[in-house]
Protein backbone atom coordinates (compact mmCIF):
# COMPACT_ATOMS: atom_id res chain seq x y z
CA UNK A 1 0.00 0.00 0.00
CA UNK A 2 1.37 3.42 -0.91
CA UNK A 3 1.88 5.96 1.85
CA UNK A 4 -0.21 9.16 1.48
CA UNK A 5 2.86 11.32 2.22
CA UNK A 6 6.64 11.08 2.27
CA UNK A 7 8.37 10.67 5.62
CA UNK A 8 10.82 13.44 6.48
CA UNK A 9 13.45 13.47 9.19
CA UNK A 10 14.26 16.83 10.75
CA UNK A 11 15.09 18.45 14.05
CA UNK A 12 12.01 18.89 16.20
CA UNK A 13 11.53 22.58 16.95
CA UNK A 14 8.23 23.88 18.22
CA UNK A 15 6.62 26.17 15.64
CA UNK A 16 5.58 29.69 16.60
CA UNK A 17 1.99 29.35 17.84
CA UNK A 18 1.38 33.06 17.22
CA UNK A 19 1.05 32.37 13.49
CA UNK A 20 -2.44 31.04 14.30
CA UNK A 21 -4.98 33.87 14.71
CA UNK A 22 -6.62 32.42 17.81
CA UNK A 23 -3.32 32.25 19.65
CA UNK A 24 -1.64 35.42 18.32
CA UNK A 25 -1.74 37.07 21.75
CA UNK A 26 -0.76 34.05 23.87
CA UNK A 27 2.38 34.72 25.89
CA UNK A 28 5.31 32.31 26.09
CA UNK A 29 4.54 31.87 29.80
CA UNK A 30 0.95 30.85 29.10
CA UNK A 31 1.98 28.61 26.21
CA UNK A 32 4.44 26.76 28.47
CA UNK A 33 1.81 26.27 31.17
CA UNK A 34 0.32 22.78 31.35
CA UNK A 35 -2.79 24.31 32.91
CA UNK A 36 -3.21 26.75 30.01
CA UNK A 37 -2.70 23.91 27.52
CA UNK A 38 -5.33 21.80 29.28
CA UNK A 39 -7.83 24.65 29.53
CA UNK A 40 -7.46 25.53 25.84
CA UNK A 41 -7.80 22.08 24.25
CA UNK A 42 -9.77 22.11 21.01
CA UNK A 43 -12.92 20.02 21.52
CA UNK A 44 -15.14 20.95 18.57
CA UNK A 45 -15.28 22.58 15.15
CA UNK A 46 -16.25 25.97 16.61
CA UNK A 47 -13.11 26.04 18.79
CA UNK A 48 -10.92 24.95 15.89
CA UNK A 49 -12.36 27.78 13.79
CA UNK A 50 -11.53 30.18 16.64
CA UNK A 51 -7.88 29.05 16.41
CA UNK A 52 -7.47 29.02 12.61
CA UNK A 53 -10.06 31.64 11.72
CA UNK A 54 -10.20 32.51 8.05
CA UNK A 55 -6.92 30.73 7.26
CA UNK A 56 -8.97 27.67 6.33
CA UNK A 57 -11.88 27.53 3.91
CA UNK A 58 -15.38 26.87 5.19
CA UNK A 59 -15.27 23.63 3.18
CA UNK A 60 -12.63 22.22 5.54
CA UNK A 61 -14.73 23.00 8.63
CA UNK A 62 -17.79 21.46 6.91
CA UNK A 63 -15.75 18.34 6.05
CA UNK A 64 -14.70 18.00 9.70
CA UNK A 65 -18.22 18.68 10.96
CA UNK A 66 -19.62 16.00 8.65
CA UNK A 67 -17.02 13.50 9.84
CA UNK A 68 -17.92 14.18 13.47
CA UNK A 69 -21.61 13.71 12.70
CA UNK A 70 -21.39 10.63 10.48
CA UNK A 71 -18.17 8.63 10.81
CA UNK A 72 -16.02 9.67 13.74
CA UNK A 73 -15.69 7.11 16.50
CA UNK A 74 -14.13 9.57 18.92
CA UNK A 75 -14.80 13.19 19.75
CA UNK A 76 -12.16 15.88 19.20
CA UNK A 77 -9.70 16.60 22.01
CA UNK A 78 -6.52 18.30 20.80
CA UNK A 79 -4.08 20.13 23.06
CA UNK A 80 -2.83 23.41 21.60
CA UNK A 81 0.71 22.05 21.20
CA UNK A 82 -0.64 19.23 19.01
CA UNK A 83 -2.63 21.68 16.86
CA UNK A 84 0.52 23.78 16.59
CA UNK A 85 2.46 20.88 15.04
CA UNK A 86 0.13 20.88 12.03
CA UNK A 87 1.71 22.71 9.07
CA UNK A 88 4.68 23.70 11.25
CA UNK A 89 6.70 25.60 8.65
CA UNK A 90 4.15 28.17 7.49
CA UNK A 91 0.89 29.91 8.18
CA UNK A 92 -1.58 27.08 7.48
CA UNK A 93 -3.70 27.07 4.36
CA UNK A 94 -6.58 24.75 3.49
CA UNK A 95 -4.42 22.83 1.02
CA UNK A 96 -1.57 22.46 3.51
CA UNK A 97 -3.82 21.38 6.39
CA UNK A 98 -5.46 18.70 4.24
CA UNK A 99 -1.99 17.33 3.32
CA UNK A 100 -0.49 17.50 6.82
CA UNK A 101 0.28 14.02 8.27
CA UNK A 102 -0.30 15.07 11.89
CA UNK A 103 -3.70 16.48 10.98
CA UNK A 104 -4.59 13.34 9.02
CA UNK A 105 -3.84 11.23 12.11
CA UNK A 106 -5.17 13.45 14.89
CA UNK A 107 -8.03 15.24 13.13
CA UNK A 108 -9.42 13.13 10.29
CA UNK A 109 -12.14 14.63 8.12
CA UNK A 110 -14.94 12.93 6.20
CA UNK A 111 -13.09 13.06 2.88
CA UNK A 112 -10.06 11.27 4.42
CA UNK A 113 -11.99 8.13 5.22
CA UNK A 114 -12.44 5.17 2.92
CA UNK A 115 -16.22 4.61 2.67
CA UNK A 116 -15.73 0.84 3.05
CA UNK A 117 -13.33 1.15 5.99
CA UNK A 118 -14.01 4.48 7.71
CA UNK A 119 -12.50 3.12 10.92
CA UNK A 120 -11.68 -0.13 12.66
CA UNK A 121 -14.67 -2.51 12.34
CA UNK A 122 -15.09 -2.71 16.13
CA UNK A 123 -14.48 0.96 16.91
CA UNK A 124 -17.21 2.84 18.76
CA UNK A 125 -17.45 6.16 20.59
CA UNK A 126 -16.47 4.23 23.74
CA UNK A 127 -14.21 1.48 22.36
CA UNK A 128 -12.46 1.12 25.74
CA UNK A 129 -15.79 0.79 27.60
CA UNK A 130 -14.83 3.60 29.94
CA UNK A 131 -18.47 4.58 30.50
CA UNK A 132 -18.87 1.37 32.48
CA UNK A 133 -16.30 2.67 34.99
CA UNK A 134 -17.83 6.11 35.55
CA UNK A 135 -18.75 6.89 39.13
CA UNK A 136 -21.17 9.49 37.77
CA UNK A 137 -22.50 10.21 34.27
CA UNK A 138 -19.89 11.89 32.06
Amino acid sequence: MDQPYAYRRRELIEPDWRRLPGWADVTAEDWASAQWQRAHCVKNVRQLRAVYGDLLDDAFYADLDRDQAERATMSILLPPQMVNTMVPDAVPSTEAIYADPVRRYMLPVFSDRDPLWPSHPFATRDSLHEAEMWAVEG
